[in-house]
């Protein structure tokens, strides 16, 4: 890298600009995740009460209490946790929709195409919109910003979702997006 040429400064605004990029894709998908939860939420309930009903058997040596109150505490603990996803889901879709709001019409276009349409649309053009919003973008995904939500390996196990289920239920979820837009 030249220094001298201000490369480095403009490969850290391009990491910038696709990191905001994910930001607002996942935002985007806010609705449906917070759909899936919702749809999961009594099998996930219901998991816990199964969970806890087995355990009493376990040794207190092995580090399980059969102690009551201890598995009523976890399991509002649990479902508190859970309910607070589902509205981080909806709250991220909300703020997809900021973003979009913010920005003039044709850019907002552009972003409805990608995001809600799922209509393939040149990345470069989404990095370029960002880019030119920036400023007003930063305000909104904070270069610290901590990302929780249920993906990964932990949202795959809490959501009971194989790899197979998840695109069958993207092309199912894209339909619906469009209806409800």
């Amino acid at each position: 890298m030249n220094l001298e040429n201000n490369e480095p400064a403009t490969f850290i605004a391009q990491m910038r600009i696709n990191e905001i990029l994910y930001f607002i894709s996942s935002d985007a998908e806010g609705l449906i995740k917070a759909k899936e939860l919702e749809e999961h939420r009594e099998d996930y309930f219901q998991d816990l009460y199964d969970f806890s009903f087995g355990v009493g058997k376990y040794d207190k040596e092995y580090g399980f209490s059969s102690d009551t109150a201890f598995f009523a505490i976890e399991i509002v603990s649990a479902k508190s946790n859970y309910e607070k996803q589902v509205k981080k889901q909806k709250d991220k879709y909300n703020r997809f929709w900021r973003v979009v709001n913010m920005m003039p019409p044709i850019d907002a276009a552009v972003f409805k195409k990608a995001f809600i349409q799922q209509v393939t649309v040149n990345t470069n053009r989404l990095r370029e919109i960002i880019s030119e919003h920036i400023s007003d973008l930063e305000k909104i995904y904070p270069d610290d910003e901590e990302e929780l939500s249920f993906e990964g390996e932990e949202g795959a196990r809490l959501l009971g979702i194989t790899e197979e289920k998840r695109l069958k239920r993207m092309k199912r979820n894209k339909s619906l997006l469009k209806e409800l837009c």
